[in-house]
């Protein structure tokens, strides 16, 4: 998340920047790719792979002994996705 939020990660804009790469397109849908854009991708590829890795993070948060803890890291990670704030429950902000 650090390199997330300081917008350094290695996304297509920041790779033509360091001249690591020619295009900022992203590979999947042809859309510019940066930061945001690594999270809210459309396509089937992107949209698979967030499946998936949401199924394995469910499960390692079942583990927590916490169950606000579990459904606000979900919320917020599925509020990145479907460019939405988070919703919490009544009592939680």
């Amino acid at each position: 998340m650090a390199k997330y939020n300081a917008r350094i990660e290695s996304v297509r804009i920041n790779m033509v920047r360091r001249k690591h790469a020619t295009s900022t397109a992203c590979p999947h849908c042809m859309s510019l790719e940066d930061t945001d854009h690594i999270v809210t991708c459309p396509s089937i590829a992107a949209s698979t792979l967030y499946n998936t890795q949401m199924i394995k993070l469910e499960y390692f948060l079942k583990q927590t002994p916490s169950r606000e803890l579990q459904q606000s890291i979900l919320e917020i990670v599925g509020g990145l996705r479907h460019q939405r704030d988070a919703i919490y429950d009544e009592g939680w902000t």
